[in-house]
């Protein structure tokens, strides 16, 4: 565990020192493979992170279908829980292509319910 948390401390800082400051574009944690995001929960980087992400969604995702931003975080861990190879922006879209397609979305259990 111990290595693989320097792993992704060491990739994920190879993105940002934007990440270290508390931003960090979609373009950038889009590219970060979901092994990494897995791991960066409960770090000080994982919120930078997850704000990209829910920023992503708030542009293109209308209706709520989604949720809120802590659902948001539960639906791309699911993903990348099923198919750690993809990077986090491959999971989004594989969200969004759900959405489109009217597959059904992931089930998890509502934040605040």
């Amino acid at each position: 565990m111990r290595l693989t948390l320097a792993l992704a401390i060491l990739i994920v800082a190879s993105v940002p020192a934007r990440a270290q400051s508390g931003t960090l574009s979609w373009k950038d944690a889009a590219s970060v493979p979901c092994k990494t995001y897995l791991t960066l929960a409960g770090t000080a980087l994982y919120s930078p992170m997850q704000d990209a992400v829910v920023d992503h969604f708030g542009q293109f995702e209308d209706g709520g279908v989604f949720g809120s931003a802590c659902n948001i975080g539960d639906y791309v861990e699911l993903i990348c829980k099923a198919h750690p190879s993809l990077s986090v922006g491959q999971a989004v879209a594989d969200l969004f292509t759900r959405l489109r397609s009217k597959r059904p979305l992931p089930k998890i259990k509502m934040c605040g319910a």
